[in-house]
């Protein structure tokens, strides 16, 4: 697998393990309920981030 060429380090750690967006969505929203945080992230946030493009406000 060729994970070289990710633009950031949590799509390259994404790739690495072979992490569906749905379950980086999953691990993210786990980790700040841990945290007592609520987390705004979802699969489609993840494409647009990967992709380099700008949140929608």
């Amino acid at each position: 697998m060729d994970v070289t060429l990710d633009r950031y380090p949590l799509s390259y750690v994404r790739r690495l393990h072979q992490w569906s967006a749905d379950d980086l969505t999953w691990l993210l929203r786990a980790q700040a309920l841990q945290h007592g945080l609520h987390s705004g992230i979802d699969r489609n946030r993840i494409w647009r981030w990967e992709r380099g493009t700008t949140p929608q406000h």
